[in-house]
């Protein structure tokens, strides 16, 4: 039901190359593009929560991003957008509180990772195990050369 994008509101990487955001398709003929030996790409995930939202709404209604940009192909983007919405209005809704220890906080992990002929390299990643982060926080700054 993509509640999770209340707190997570971008996807999970993109690729890497000359650009930092490289373009290219992540779909082929509508399907998703398996990766290949010399790709790069980022995985970032991550949760970020509202200083000011103490309340989230969540609309209990199945979504599949195939049959949104099928309605949007064969309707036309306003249109289609104007269904999802009152597909949305119709949905029940459970409204559930943010923590107050959580508003405010973001917090990304984000790995850069090359996809090699035998799986992957992570080339450069953040810091995950307690002991990692502490490491890490430890450590006088690092200037740029």
């Amino acid at each position: 039901m993509h509640h999770y994008r209340e707190f997570y509101m971008h996807g999970t990487g993109h690729w890497l190359g000359m650009d930092v955001h490289d373009v290219d398709d992540y779909r082929i003929r509508r399907q998703s593009r398996l990766l290949e030996p010399g790709m790069a790409l980022t995985v970032e995930l991550g949760l970020y929560f509202d200083p000011e939202r103490a309340t989230v709404t969540f609309h209990l209604r199945e979504y599949s991003e195939e049959e949104m940009w099928e309605g949007r192909l064969r309707l036309g983007l306003a249109a289609a957008k104007k269904t999802e919405e009152e597909e949305k209005a119709r949905a029940e809704m459970v409204v559930h509180e943010v923590p107050a220890e959580c508003r405010g906080i973001g917090i990304r992990i984000e790995d850069d990772v090359l996809i090699t002929s035998d799986g992957s390299e992570v080339l450069a990643g953040t810091p995950k195990t307690i002991d990692e982060v502490e490491r890490t926080c430890a450590e006088p700054p690092r200037l740029p050369r």
